[in-house]
């Protein structure tokens, strides 16, 4: 819900990169290289930056992190 309030000058990277710090188990930063690590996109020019796009890649992200976190690794992944 903090992605849809009308910041001037604060798109949803911006916002990512501010709230993941914060709350990392939460929030994924989307970064070009995350984008395309994901699989959302395979072409750099491809990459949107909005707040459906950010839904669908925090999304995954998450998920990868519970998925690497019950893996037994000793390591605590976060998004």
């Amino acid at each position: 819900k903090v992605m849809d309030k009308n910041l001037t000058g604060i798109g949803p990277a911006t916002a990512s990169a501010i709230l993941s710090r914060s709350h990392p188990n939460l929030i994924a930063f989307m970064s070009d290289d995350a984008m395309l690590g994901s699989g959302l996109f395979s072409n750099p020019r491809a990459i949107k930056y909005d707040v459906k796009t950010f839904s669908r890649f925090n999304a995954l992200v998450q998920a990868k992190a519970r998925e690497l976190n019950g893996s037994g690794s000793s390591l605590k992944w976060t998004g």
